[in-house]
């Protein structure tokens, strides 16, 4: 995280504390992250002796001994030089959000809001989801989900001019339509076939022709993203009521099974976003980096650029039953 260092120095020729003459010192060098949103700093006031002609002398002029510390009875029985707390002037700032993301501060509040509903109601029903249904159930829910998405994904990689991966997708979809079982079952990536999912959207579509992300934004039932990728949201969105036929276009259908697919997620996502929580960076911050860093990832991708700091290896799965030396890969 980079640093920002905001120098504290105040000299204050005259002033009134507590109707006498006061002079600041400087108090310190302070460097703190530039994600705070406030700063503090403190200049101590030194307590000097009014000028007996009325005119406070300055500081490092006029009789020394004029300039000393008035000592009251309190202070001297106590032997302490320190001024009061009431003579500390303390002057607040303000600095400004990241660039990329202008509007932190009503993000971060989204942010805290539907953390404490994830905590609270989210987590545990998802949690529930992926106690009590049964695995294969809920590989059968997901890949017909997925499978519902194929049209939208071999759309964009034909806009992104990928012709191979656009067919790919294509065979993707008639394989799992038909031995697939209406997509519940994912047997294009399986042998002789070998056509593993490719997820993609507009919002990639927008960030290969150029697009840039714009601002980034914290919405509920949406998470993180940015102004560029909220609209391919939509439109992917969109798209698949437009071009299903029924039952798969119909609000009945639809809304649940966009409910369940995120249940679903966020079962899965579970222990990534637990780790998040617990990032040394804070949530927030941890959540807007690592979402910038992996949509620019991805940009990158689309046009042949590479980069394997980009791409973290996938979670350690447990391997509690499994057979010494055999590690499952994860799903």
């Amino acid at each position: 995280m980079s640093l920002t260092t905001v120098s504290a120095a105040f000299f204050i020729a005259s002033a009134a504390v507590d109707g006498s003459g006061a002079a600041c010192e400087r108090v310190a060098d302070i460097v703190v992250p530039v994600t705070y949103d406030e700063i503090v700093v403190t200049a101590r006031a030194q307590y000097v002796a009014p000028d007996p002609r009325g005119t406070a002398p300055a500081p490092g002029t006029g009789n020394p001994a004029e300039s000393q510390p008035v000592p009251s009875a309190a202070g001297s029985a106590a032997g302490a030089a320190k001024p009061p707390e009431d003579d500390d002037i303390v002057v607040t700032g303000r600095l400004r959000p990241p660039p990329e993301d202008p509007a932190q501060a009503i993000n971060m509040a989204s942010f805290q809001v539907v953390q404490a509903i994830d905590q609270n109601l989210v987590r545990p029903a998802a949690l529930a989801y992926s106690s009590t249904v049964p695995a294969p159930i809920r590989d059968g829910v997901r890949n017909f989900l997925d499978h519902l998405t194929e049209p939208v994904n071999a759309l964009n990689f034909l806009l992104q001019h990928k012709i191979g991966k656009t067919f790919e997708t294509i065979g993707r979809f008639a394989i799992n339509s038909t031995l697939g079982v209406l997509g519940i079952f994912d047997i294009a990536k399986r042998k002789p076939f070998h056509l593993p999912l490719r997820i993609n959207g507009f919002g990639n579509t927008l960030g290969f022709y150029g697009v840039p992300p714009g601002p980034f934004l914290y919405i509920p039932l949406i998470g993180p993203t940015t102004v560029r990728d909220l609209v391919g949201i939509i439109a992917n969105r969109s798209l698949i009521p437009a071009i299903a036929s029924k039952p798969f276009n119909q609000a009945w259908f639809y809304i649940p099974s966009a409910v369940l697919g995120q249940i679903d997620r966020r079962a899965q996502l579970d222990e990534e976003l637990q780790a998040r929580r617990n990032d040394t960076r804070g949530a927030y911050t941890a959540t807007r980096e690592d979402y910038l860093e992996r949509r620019q990832a991805t940009i990158d991708a689309l046009h042949g650029i590479y980069k394997p700091e980009n791409f973290p290896p996938p979670p350690v799965v447990p391997t509690v039953g499994v057979p010494k030396g055999k590690v499952p890969a994860p799903r």
